[in-house]
C-alpha cells in the first residue's frame, strides 16, 4: 500500500513543478500579481480548475504523457471576460512606478506612506500681533524747534524678538504725509505747505509681528512772518474823533524787538503800550480828509521775515441834509451827505464832489441798490481807497474801464490801453516815477505800458510820460488778476490751491480778469 502512494507522489511531483512554473510565467506575461502580493490583487486572477492544484490530483488512470488539459497557458481564455483585469489595472505598485518596494524583515512589502503637504522652510504667516512693540524715536528735529522751509525728519525704529520693521509712517497734525519700508527712515517735509504755528509731527513704526510703536514732537513752523491781528477798531468802522487801535503780533520764531510799526494814512504813529505781544495806540483823525483812512502795521520776526496787515476806517463828519447825487462839501455842516453816504469826487462820473451811497470795494455787493436792466457794483472813488460808490457798471464812453480806440477817446487823466478798438480800455494813468508802486486805490498798482500817442520827443507826450520807441510810455493804475496762493484760503470761495496757483484767476476789488495787450491780466 505504501509503495502505491509513493509511486503516485513521485509520478505527480514533476508535474507540480511544471504547473507552478507555468503559473509564474503567466503572471509575468499577463501582468498579474504574484502569489506574494496582497489579497486584493490575488482576487483578480482567473479561477483554477481542480486539476491545477496538487491538493486534488487526477485519477490514477492519468499518466505522465497525459497532463491535465486545464493547464493554464498565456493563450488560455478566461472563463468570465467581465472579471478579467487589464494589464494597467492588475499592475503592481512597483510596476506602475518602477520603484522597488521596501521589504520588511520577513520579506513582505511595506505599505507606502502617503505624504502630507508641509510648510517646512516657508516663512511663517502671522495673523495676530506677536512679539515686542517697536521702539521708535524722532532724532531730528528737536522738540519746539522753529522750522522754516524744507527740513529733514529723522526717525530711529528698532524691534527685537527676531522680528524686523515693516514700515514707518509719518503724520503732521494727524494727517499722514509719507511712509518708508527701508532704513534710513529720513523724510523731507516742507513747512511752507502749512500755516505758521505749532505743529505736531508723529512717526509710527510697524513690525512684521503686527505690533506698532510711535514717537512724536511738537515744533513751530515759521515762513510768513509775524501774524498780525487787529482787535479794534472794526474793519470799515466810521470814525469822526479820536479812536483807539489795538493789535496782537505773534510769531513762532519770536517777534524782533522794536520791529512793530504803525502807519495811519501814511503817517508813522507811536505805540502807547506794548506788552506780551499786545500793542495799543490812540489816533486822532483831525486834519485828515473825510475819506477812507488806511492803518498799516508792519512787523519782523527773529528769522528776518516781515509781514504787514492793513485795516481801513471811514473818516466821516456828522451827517448833513444832502442826498444821493447832490453836490456836497464836508467842510460845511449844511452841505454834508446824509448817513450812509459820502461826499466823493469821482471825476469820470462827475467833475464835482457829490453824494454816493457808501460801499467798500471788495466788500458785499448787496449794499448797492439794484437798477433794473443795469449792472451795479461798488467802484473805487478816485480820491479814496477802499471807500467806494455804488455805480452803474455800464460805462459811458471815455470813462474809466470803458472801451476806447479809434474815434473814441478817454477823458482827462485816463489813457487808452490795449491792442486797438474793441480790445482797448480807458485806464487811470500814473507817472513813470510810480512804476510798480501802489496806487491810491487799495490793491491797485502802477504798471508800465504805452499809450496810443505817437511821439519823437518827451515834450510831445503828456506830463509825466516819456517817448519810447515812437510811443508815449505811461503807467496805469490797475488791479492785477489774483492767482498765486499757498493754501486754499488764499483763493476765492470754491477754488483750490494747486502747485502755488488757484483754480482760476480772480479779482478782489473790481470786475473780471481779462488779458490786455501791453499790461497783462488785469481786472476790468
Amino acid at each position: 500500500m505504501m509503495r502505491k502512494y509513493m509511486y503516485v507522489w513521485r509520478s505527480w511531483l514533476p508535474w507540480m513543478f511544471v504547473v507552478l512554473f507555468a503559473f509564474m510565467l503567466t503572471s509575468l506575461t499577463m501582468g498579474c500579481p504574484s502569489p506574494t502580493d496582497n489579497e486584493s490583487l490575488v482576487e483578480t486572477q482567473p479561477e483554477k480548475t481542480s486539476e491545477s492544484t496538487p491538493e486534488e490530483p487526477a485519477s490514477s488512470e492519468s499518466t505522465p504523457e497525459e497532463p491535465a488539459s486545464s493547464e493554464p497557458t498565456p493563450e488560455e481564455p478566461v472563463s468570465n471576460p467581465e472579471e478579467a483585469a487589464t494589464p494597467e489595472e492588475s499592475a503592481t505598485p512597483e510596476e506602475k512606478t518602477g520603484v522597488e518596494p521596501i521589504k520588511e524583515a520577513d520579506g513582505s512589502a511595506q505599505e507606502e506612506a502617503v505624504s502630507e503637504p508641509t510648510t517646512e522652510g516657508l516663512p511663517e504667516v502671522i495673523t495676530e500681533p506677536t512679539g515686542p512693540d517697536p521702539v521708535v524715536k524722532i532724532t531730528a528735529p528737536a522738540a519746539n524747534a522753529v522750522l522754516t522751509g524744507r527740513f529733514t525728519l529723522k526717525v530711529d525704529a528698532t524691534v527685537g524678538g527676531g522680528l524686523s520693521i515693516d514700515r514707518v509712517e509719518v503724520y503732521v497734525d494727524n494727517n499722514k504725509i509719507d511712509e518708508k519700508a527701508t532704513s534710513p527712515f529720513d523724510f523731507e517735509i516742507s513747512s511752507s505747505a502749512y500755516d505758521d504755528g505749532d505743529r505736531r509731527i508723529k512717526a509710527t513704526a510697524f513690525s512684521t509681528g503686527l505690533k506698532q510703536g510711535f514717537s512724536e514732537v511738537t515744533v513751530k513752523f515759521s515762513n510768513k512772518g509775524p501774524k498780525i491781528l487787529f482787535v479794534k477798531p472794526a474793519a470799515n468802522a466810521a470814525v469822526s474823533a479820536a479812536f483807539d487801535i489795538e493789535v496782537t503780533v505773534a510769531d513762532p520764531a519770536g517777534v524782533k524787538t522794536g520791529s512793530v510799526k504803525l502807519n495811519v494814512d501814511g503817517t508813522t504813529m507811536t505805540w502807547t503800550s506794548s506788552t506780551n505781544g499786545v500793542y495799543k495806540a490812540t489816533v486822532d483823525p483831525s486834519g485828515k480828509p473825510y475819506d477812507s483812512l488806511p492803518m498799516e502795521v508792519v512787523a519782523e520776526n527773529n528769522n528776518n521775515l516781515t509781514s504787514s496787515a492793513i485795516l481801513w476806517v471811514s473818516h466821516d463828519p456828522a451827517p448833513g441834509p444832502k442826498t444821493l447825487g447832490q453836490e456836497c462839501n464836508n467842510t460845511d455842516a449844511q452841505q454834508r451827505c446824509i448817513a450812509g453816504h459820502s461826499c466823493l469826487l469821482i471825476s469820470f462820473v462827475n467833475p464835482k464832489p457829490v453824494c454816493y451811497k457808501n460801499c467798500v470795494v471788495g466788500g458785499p455787493l448787496t449794499v448797492c441798490p439794484i437798477v433794473p436792466g443795469k449792472s451795479t457794483q461798488c467802484e473805487p472813488a478816485q480820491t479814496g481807497t477802499t471807500r467806494g460808490a455804488c455805480l452803474n457798471a455800464d460805462r459811458p464812453a471815455g470813462t474809466l474801464f470803458s472801451k476806447c480806440g479809434g474815434a473814441v477817446a478817454c477823458n482827462q487823466g485816463l489813457v487808452c490801453t490795449g491792442a486797438g478798438t474793441g480790445d482797448s480800455f480807458c485806464l487811470q494813468s500814473c507817472p513813470a516815477s510810480d512804476y510798480n508802486k501802489p496806487c491810491a486805490t487799495q490793491g491797485y498798482q502802477c504798471l508800465r505800458t504805452t499809450s496810443s500817442n505817437s511821439c519823437t520827443t518827451d515834450a510831445q507826450c503828456p506830463t509825466g510820460l516819456k517817448c519810447v520807441s515812437g510811443k508815449c510810455e505811461t503807467g496805469v493804475c490797475v488791479e492785477r488778476c489774483q492767482g498765486t496762493c499757498t493754501t486754499d484760503k488764499d483763493c476765492v470761495a470754491g477754488q483750490t490751491c494747486t502747485n502755488g496757483s488757484c483754480s482760476a484767476p480772480y479779482c478782489i476789488s473790481y470786475g473780471a480778469c481779462r488779458s490786455i495787450s501791453g499790461v497783462g491780466s488785469i481786472c476790468i
